[in-house]
């Protein structure tokens, strides 16, 4: 990829995992192996040296939440939680592959509502 990429001056993004991780949730144990998994991510495609890392914050579990029929200041004070789980796993994700923050896009996506 790289001699591709030096031969045809090419530039590109890594678009990090977005199924089977939730960097936003508020269970520390899931969100800790999510982040584990895109740092490791990170770490396995760094010398492709890429503009820079695609990251989806939250992952399904905060879409179906947002979506939800519940009171609005339930919905906002779980969509804290989050935030805050998403706040928590960027930080980590920074620390911990030394990356500084404009490597690191932020991506939103939900899928179609059922």
């Amino acid at each position: 990829m790289l001699k591709l990429k030096a031969e045809k001056q090419l530039s590109f993004t890594q678009h990090l995992p977005l199924w089977s991780v939730e960097p936003s949730t508020p269970l520390t144990p899931v969100r800790q192996g999510s982040t584990l998994a895109l740092v490791d991510s990170i770490q396995a495609t760094r010398s492709l040296e890429p503009e820079v890392y695609v990251l989806h914050a939250t992952g399904a579990l905060a879409a179906e939440f947002y979506r939800m029929r519940i009171p609005e200041v339930a919905r906002q004070l779980l969509l804290r939680q989050f935030q805050d789980g998403a706040r928590h796993s960027i930080q980590t994700i920074l620390a911990e592959t030394g990356l500084p923050s404009r490597k690191l896009a932020i991506e939103t996506w939900s899928s179609p509502s059922s």
